[in-house]
């Protein structure tokens, strides 16, 4: 049975999952490059996921103040 929805469901990994998961592929592509001394195609594509990750959570945030004020 699903007591929340697909509403609270998408909004709970919006705003809590995909910038925690952003924040551990940037922790670990910054790390390989302060070990290694120099970016490597790993760490860049760690780096990339992240902000891909990051432009996703801001872009569901944009829509949902949109439609926080069309509510309004």
């Amino acid at each position: 049975m699903d007591v929340f929805g697909k509403p609270v469901r998408r909004w709970v990994i919006m705003s809590v999952l995909v910038p925690v998961v952003a924040a551990g592929l940037s922790l670990v592509g910054r790390f390989l490059q302060r070990r290694l001394g120099h970016p490597t195609r790993t760490s860049r594509f760690l780096l990339w996921g992240s902000r891909v990750l990051g432009r996703k959570q801001a872009d569901a945030a944009a829509d949902a103040s949109t439609v926080q004020r069309e509510v309004r």
